[in-house]
């Protein structure tokens, strides 16, 4: 079961590497924060795993570790979430919001995008 922020465009406008990383979150409806795992991530954006169902359109304030141990500080918008198969945890793909750090996001992003061959 999949479920989308309305008026969503599905293109991806930039490149997406896999992330095995710690993503650690919090919101409004988790004002005690969480971990999760990434799966991938792009300049505009990331999947992630969640335990729990988070509503589509929650706002989340995200630390992503790299794998070079480089630290993302961001704001970011659940845009969609399904429910994973044969087990509990869903999936979900995160925007990132344009706030004053948001160029220093991407540039750590895009150093680490680089890094892969193409």
């Amino acid at each position: 079961m999949e479920f989308e922020l309305e008026n969503h465009d599905n293109k991806r406008n930039a490149q997406r590497v896999n992330l095995s990383e710690a993503v650690q979150f919090e919101s409004a409806e988790h004002p005690e924060g969480g971990g999760s795992l990434g799966f991938d991530i792009s300049e505009g954006g990331l999947r992630m795993r969640f335990n729990e169902y988070v509503s589509i359109g929650t706002e989340l304030s995200l630390r992503i570790t790299l794998p070079d141990q480089t630290v993302i500080n961001c704001l970011g918008v659940v845009m969609w979430i399904n429910k994973e198969p044969l087990n509990d945890a869903y999936s979900a793909g995160i925007r990132f919001e344009a706030t004053e750090n948001v160029i220093d996001s991407k540039k750590k992003i895009h150093h680490y995008i680089e890094s892969f061959p193409s």
